[in-house]
């Protein structure tokens, strides 16, 4: 009985698996500067009071509120595109293995 794990496509999975956690310290990264960017731009540049509210439309327009919104943006931008890669990588590489190594076992 043929199976769809054979020793072959484990080892390409266990392959893959290797390069995912070699180049994945890119995504971690990204995660850290998005998530720790927008919440220290709603704590420092858009404080919640009144006194924030206030203030508001001169802070943002400080050169610390533009680094936290160019690191949010890109992070965001960043993470969108390692989403696609990482889509379209295993489609190209998983997809075809595993039609041509069925095909050949029918």
């Amino acid at each position: 009985m043929d199976t769809i794990f054979t020793e072959e496509r484990i080892n390409i999975l266990k392959q893959s698996a290797n390069y995912a956690w070699q180049i994945s310290g890119v995504y971690v990264i990204w995660s850290f500067i998005h998530f720790f960017s927008a919440h220290l731009y709603v704590a420092v540049c858009t404080p919640f009071s009144l006194m924030g509210f206030i203030a508001a439309p001169f802070i943002v327009a400080s050169p610390h509120c533009y680094g936290l919104r160019w690191c949010i943006q890109e992070g965001s931008n960043a993470l969108t595109s390692m989403w696609l890669v990482i889509g379209t990588w295993i489609v190209t590489h998983f997809i075809p293995t595993f039609l041509t190594k069925s095909n050949k076992n029918d």
